[in-house]
Parts: structure tokens; sequence; C-alpha cells
């Protein structure tokens, strides 16, 4: 479920629009109000889901949806494994790598892509069970 605030909370219009990217890789359908957004994936990809006013503001936030992905397989080759430890390393030092799946990269789950996300990688590679 994605849901958008709008800020501030007396405002006049608070009519919005959803707009996905790739409509293959998930299905939509309204929440429980104007401002919230069900999702289902439906195969493996990345999708940018955008929530948009209608009021003419154009102001509109997004969210990048991996589906089918592992948290860390950044690479999207199927593992989480070293390769995505330098794919990321490589992203916060300015370096993206082509195949790079940023929707995967905040490890953490703190809302930035940094150093702390490497290490929350490393240690998820060295406590798998693979």
């Amino acid at each position: 479920m994605l849901t958008c605030t709008i800020l501030p909370a007396n405002a006049t219009s608070k009519d919005l629009e959803w707009i996905t990217d790739d409509p293959g890789v998930v299905a939509t359908k309204s929440g429980d109000s104007t401002n919230s957004l069900r999702i289902l994936g439906l195969k493996k990809g990345t999708t940018t889901i955008k929530c948009r006013t209608t009021d003419g503001s154009e102001l509109e936030a997004s969210c990048v949806i991996a589906v089918g992905y592992d948290a860390g397989d950044m690479n999207g080759d199927g593992l989480v494994n070293i390769g995505d430890v330098t794919a990321l390393i490589n992203h916060i030092l300015g370096n993206t790598p082509a195949n790079f799946i940023a929707a995967l990269a905040d490890i953490n789950g703190d809302g930035n892509v940094n150093i702390g996300d490497v290490t929350a990688l490393i240690n998820k590679i060295l406590t798998s069970n693979n």
C-alpha cells in the first residue's frame, strides 16, 4: 500500500492521480482513500509509481517498486553476494553500474543509501544460509 500525504492538511484541493511507468510489473487498485494505492506484483521487474496533484500545481512524489528481487540483489543476478557489495559501493561513490537496482539499495531501511547499507549488506551475506 502506498499513501501520499497532502500538506498542508487544510489544502483546498486534495485530488491526486497515480501513474505507473510499467503496469506490466504491478497491478494497482485504489486504496481506502483517494490518497492511497494498493499494489500487487505481477512479474519480476521494477517500476516507478508517481502520485501527482491534479490542481495544476504539478507537484508529485514517486516511489520505485522492485518485484521479485531479494533485498540486496542490486545487480539483479538472483544472488546476494560480493558483486552486490561492489555495485553498492560504486553507487555510493557516484559510479552507479548500468544494471543497478536502486530500489534494493536501502538495506537497513533508514531511507538513505550510504555506508550503513554496505555494512548491513555484508552482515546479510555473512549470516545467510546460502
